[in-house]
């Protein structure tokens, strides 16, 4: 940066912390390649593999819940004719849940008082125990759009989370790795809960459930907030 602030006729002086910061920027960029190794050096092997673990179990709980719902109606309605059979309507409530949710997420997560993790691991706590209340209690649709819009509010936070856990050289790696993992959990859903609908109606939502709590246990084990921090 001297020299191109030389080159175009300026003298730039640094004061010594930001001098340091920037030599293990330079150091970091022309000795190391950008590359998937990066994300296990001993400084980000436990942020990559609790934010793996987070994408993976939010990504294959929400996506399950929203294409098993449908199915969940019809065989309700199979196995017991007086049930009212679930419509359109039904279907597309948990959606406006969903964006209040979304709204939500955005405030708590610049908030100085709850920031990224805490908003993420309360929120899939409240999805777990709403989907056990989706699968015991008899209002179903609420509980499971309940179950829902807490899921969106943990995804809405994961997104600036995990940006700002990563230092800049692989920030961007971080981010694609992470939601590429997470698709592992759109290919194996429709496997699990598809038979497992066969079995109980609701059973996908003890499912859900544990996948909740295995995501709030990974988001958990993630080293530090981010929220207010400066970042790399």
């Amino acid at each position: 940066m001297k020299k191109m602030a030389k080159v175009n006729g300026y003298n730039v002086e640094f004061e010594p912390a930001h001098e340091q910061k920037l030599s293990r920027y330079s150091t970091t960029l022309n000795s190391k390649s950008i590359d998937f190794i990066s994300l296990f050096s001993p400084r980000n092997i436990k942020t990559t593999l609790g934010l793996w673990g987070v994408w993976l179990m939010i990504t294959l709980t929400y996506f399950g819940m929203v294409l098993i719902l449908p199915f969940i109606f019809q065989r309700l309605k199979t196995l017991n004719p007086t049930e009212p059979k679930g419509s359109i309507a039904d279907i597309a409530f948990p959606i406006y849940f969903e964006i209040l949710a979304s709204l939500l997420a955005s405030y708590l997560v610049e908030s100085k008082y709850i920031g990224r993790r805490l908003t993420i691991c309360t929120a899939l706590f409240v999805s777990a125990f709403t989907s056990l209340l989706a699968l015991i209690k008899p209002d179903f649709l609420f509980w499971s759009t309940f179950a829902r819009a807490m899921l969106i509010i943990s995804l809405t936070a994961l997104y600036p989370f995990t940006l700002d856990l990563y230092p800049t050289p692989v920030r961007a790696s971080g981010l694609a790795y992470a939601t590429t993992i997470a698709r592992i959990g759109l290919v194996v859903m429709p496997w699990i809960v598809f038979n497992m609908v066969t079995i109980g109606p609701k059973l996908p939502y003890l499912l859900f459930m544990f996948t909740a709590i295995i995501g709030m246990i990974f988001a958990s084990i993630i080293p530090q907030e981010t929220q207010g921090k400066e970042l790399d």
